[in-house]
């Protein structure tokens, strides 16, 4: 196929996104930036149903590492990622209703936790536990021996089947930290990140109201899907 009409109407709605992060708003009625603004967000945010899904999952893994039925694997366990920056509660004191995604999850999607494990916890105990709590199978490992820390990325779901005879698999990365100086230091950057990216939302909005949140949300969806085209994995989604 023809790559090169593709990268030019990426290469425009980046433009476009940047352009209406930099330009004043003199009002809050709809500009032809903000109507290409939220069609970057129509199709490169991940459907509703995805977002549910997802977030489903998420729900599960702390409620099986802690269960009081069984033996207690972790002692704290983090989400991060893409579902961690969920805009789940609406602003009582904005004068505008959010019609658009408020979540930055995308096609490519998947659920990322970090866990301390507890003394004397393997992190394969944590892998096993989550792989006999429903169809998933284990599709990557690395360790990393310098941070204490073992990834885990699980294919699965906790779900029943659904309509069309089977559940919808999800993406699981679950990274095991043995050392709590690790686990602290990873939890602290995560925190300062998060922040730090709703701070300067918050900017944007408090600067532009509804067409800066746009043009803001629109923009890191396409960051996002340009970190996915980078060869090697050399840059996260929100690096």
């Amino acid at each position: 196929t023809d790559t090169a009409p593709a990268q030019q109407v990426t290469a425009q709605a980046a433009g476009t996104a940047a352009f209406a992060l930099l330009s004043p708003v003199p009002s809050l009625g709809p500009t032809m930036n903000s109507f290409s603004d939220r069609r970057i967000i129509e199709v490169l945010a991940a459907p509703e149903a995805t977002h549910r899904r997802l977030l489903r999952t998420a729900r599960r893994v702390p409620e099986i590492l802690s269960d009081p039925d069984e033996h207690e694997l972790v002692c704290c366990t983090e989400l991060y990622g893409s579902l961690s920056l969920d805009m789940s509660e609406p602003n009582a004191l904005r004068p505008w209703k959010q019609d658009w995604a408020s979540y930055y999850v995308n096609g490519r999607s998947d659920v990322d936790f970090v866990v301390k494990t507890k003394h004397k916890v393997s992190p394969s105990a944590v892998a096993q536990r989550l792989l006999k709590k429903g169809p998933w199978r284990m599709v990557g490992q690395v360790q990393v021996h310098k941070f204490a820390s073992t990834q885990f990325t699980l294919l699965g779901s906790f779900e029943d089947e659904g309509s069309n005879g089977y559940a919808q698999e999800v993406y699981l990365d679950i990274t095991c930290i043995e050392q709590s100086m690790h686990f602290n230091r990873f939890k602290s950057r995560q925190e300062a990140f998060r922040k730090v990216f709703m701070e300067v939302r918050a900017c944007i909005e408090g600067q532009y109201a509804a067409q800066g949140a746009l043009a803001f949300d629109a923009y890191i969806h396409l960051l996002k899907a340009f970190a996915a085209k980078v060869p090697g994995n050399a840059l996260t989604g929100f690096q």
